[in-house]
C-alpha cells in the first residue's frame, strides 16, 4: 500500500515537471517571436523615416571640401561634385537652398549663379543594400559685381545752352541691361554757364543714387564739357 502511494506521488511530480518544462518552452518561443517582430517593425520604421536602410555609415565630401565658397555675380558656371571615393552604390543628387542666388544641376553638381546672396548646396547619397544614406554641404556666397558709371563727353559751341547730361554704365553681366537691372537716375552737374569762356569744364555726379540688387557702383568723374570757339563749331 505504501509502495503504491509513493508511485502515485512520483507520477504526480513527474507530470508537474513536464507541464512546467513545456510551459517554459512555449513562453520562450513567444518571447523570441515578439523580439523578431519588434526588430522587423524597427527596421520598417527606420526606412520610412530617413531612408538609412540600416546600412553601414559612410561619409561623402565635395572635391573642394571648403566649408564656404566665394564667388562674384558674373562669374561663369562651376562644378563642385562629390569626390568619387565614397563606399556604396547609392545615387548622389544635388540641391540648392536658395535658387534666386544659384541653381545646381541635380545630377552633376554644376552651379549657375543667379544673384548676389548666400545659399547652401547639398549633396545626398542615397542608401543602398550595404551602406546608409549620407549628406554633405557647403555654403556659397555670391558678392555683388561692380558697375562703372561715367559721365559722357560733350562738345558745345561758345555761348550755347547746356545740353542734357548723359552717362554710361559698364560692367553688366549675364545679358543684364541698364534698364532691366539698374534703378534710379544720378544727378550730374557742371560749373559751366552760358557765356563762359572757351575751355573745358568738369562734369560731376552731385547725387549718386543708382541702385541694383546684384551690383555696386563706382562713379568716374573725368569727362569734361568742351566749349568750342564759334568759328570752330561752325566747321563741324
Amino acid at each position: 500500500m505504501v509502495r503504491q502511494k509513493n508511485v502515485s506521488i512520483f507520477a504526480l511530480v513527474l507530470i508537474v515537471l513536464c507541464v512546467v518544462v513545456f510551459t517554459g518552452c512555449t513562453l520562450q518561443d513567444d518571447i523570441e517571436t515578439m523580439r523578431k517582430k519588434a526588430g522587423r517593425d524597427d527596421a520598417v520604421e527606420g526606412d520610412s523615416g530617413d531612408n538609412n536602410g540600416g546600412g553601414l555609415p559612410v561619409t561623402i565630401e565635395f572635391t573642394d571640401a571648403s566649408a564656404e565658397i566665394a564667388k562674384t555675380y558674373g562669374d561663369p558656371l562651376f562644378t563642385n561634385a562629390v569626390a568619387a571615393t565614397y563606399l556604396g552604390t547609392g545615387t548622389v543628387t544635388y540641391s540648392s537652398s536658395g535658387e534666386t542666388v544659384a541653381t545646381v544641376n541635380a545630377q552633376t553638381g554644376e552651379v549657375r549663379i543667379k544673384g548676389a546672396g548666400e545659399t547652401i548646396i547639398t549633396a545626398v547619397k542615397a542608401a543602398d543594400e550595404h551602406y546608409a544614406k549620407a549628406e554633405a554641404s557647403y555654403k556659397l556666397t555670391v558678392a555683388k559685381a561692380t558697375l562703372t558709371v561715367t559721365a559722357d563727353n560733350m562738345a558745345i559751341s561758345y555761348n550755347a545752352d547746356i545740353p542734357e547730361y548723359a552717362y554710361t554704365v559698364t560692367g553688366l553681366a549675364y545679358g543684364d541691361t541698364k534698364t532691366s537691372s539698374v534703378t534710379g537716375t544720378p544727378v550730374l552737374s557742371c560749373g559751366y554757364a552760358k557765356g563762359n569762356s572757351i575751355g573745358s569744364y568738369l562734369i560731376t555726379f552731385s547725387d549718386e543714387n543708382l541702385s541694383a540688387a546684384n551690383y555696386n557702383f563706382v562713379y568716374v568723374v573725368r569727362n569734361p564739357i568742351f566749349i568750342l570757339a564759334l568759328w570752330y563749331s561752325l566747321l563741324l
